[in-house]
């Protein structure tokens, strides 16, 4: 990226390597980042360490950058609606395999 740019990613944590983005931010290549998104977000998110370090270093890490680097939780998909419908298509997807039918999401 250009010297200067802001990183934003909230698609998926995989597309980054955290450590490259944190010495690009440490260095002042980037100027910022802001980040939704996190390799291994199951160990941080929604989880509460009140004014404890995570047990993700390069987490950790990239907090340690404030206000440079911004992360919050990617809830987009905690919607009324979207949870509504992932009960919904859950619960259809249950009734066609009991059935015996072949489940059209399946993985």
């Amino acid at each position: 990226m250009k010297p200067g740019s802001v990183l934003i990613n909230v698609a998926r944590g995989e597309l980054m390597d955290l450590q490259a983005v944190y010495d690009a931010v440490k260095s002042g290549h980037l100027k910022g980042v802001g980040l939704d998104v996190l390799e291994n977000e199951s160990k941080v998110f929604f989880k509460d360490f009140a004014g404890k370090p995570t047990p993700d270093n390069i987490t950790n890490k990239l907090l340690s950058l404030y206000p440079r680097v911004i992360v919050t939780p990617h809830i987009g998909s905690y919607t009324d609606e979207a949870v509504k419908n992932m009960i919904e298509i859950t619960y259809e997807n249950l009734k066609v395999i009991l059935s015996g039918q072949e489940c059209k999401n399946k993985i």
